[in-house]
């Protein structure tokens, strides 16, 4: 009694909950067993549904790609290039797909996804970060944004977006950022 209450009535109710919790405990491993079973049979869903989203994001980047780039020839950046890698996230321990490879899966699916710019015609395209000038990752922001904006964002900071351009090319990124404010 002094471990489990003032009263005899405590004891007994702890003993009660004790052996509730034992014959829960008891079939745990039935319990394991059927948990599984349940992610062998799921396992080449999430994989088959893994790949499609894959299949998906690569549609998707080379479109976002080509419009990007299109885009950048208005910004004066008219040699630039904009590629958008999507590679698996392959791993040595993880989610087997159905030709064998294993992939490292997340809550954003099992990729990885990568802006790259070339900056120049001829160079390797690189990170953007890497590869552009504040001003020019300014207007490849602003490219994307021109492509992609779905008018949810209330406001944007382009910070430099026509550092280095006159001309045409400040009428061209004006016309953007006019474009841009409408949504």
């Amino acid at each position: 009694m002094k471990a489990f209450g003032p009263e005899l009535s405590d004891v007994v109710a702890w003993r009660t909950a004790a052996g509730v919790e034992a014959e829960a405990l008891a079939g745990s491993d039935d319990r394991v067993s059927a948990i599984d079973a349940e992610i062998a049979s799921l396992t080449p869903k999430v994989a088959d549904l893994a790949l499609r989203l894959h299949d998906a994001r690569v549609e998707a980047a080379t479109k976002l790609a080509q419009d990007v780039t299109a885009e950048l020839a208005h910004l004066a950046m008219g040699s630039a290039r904009l590629e958008v890698a999507v590679t698996l996230n392959e791993a040595e321990a993880g989610l087997e797909l159905g030709d064998g490879r294993i992939v490292k899966p997340t809550e954003h699916g099992i990729d990885d996804v990568a802006l790259l710019l070339a900056a120049n015609k001829g160079m390797a395209p690189k990170p953007v970060t890497k590869a552009a000038s504040g001003g020019e990752l300014s207007r490849v922001m602003l490219a994307l944004e021109v492509v992609s904006s779905t008018g949810e964002v209330p406001t944007f900071v382009f910070d430099e977006v026509d550092a280095g351009v006159g001309g045409e090319a400040a009428v061209d990124i004006g016309a953007r950022l006019a474009k841009l404010s409408e949504q």
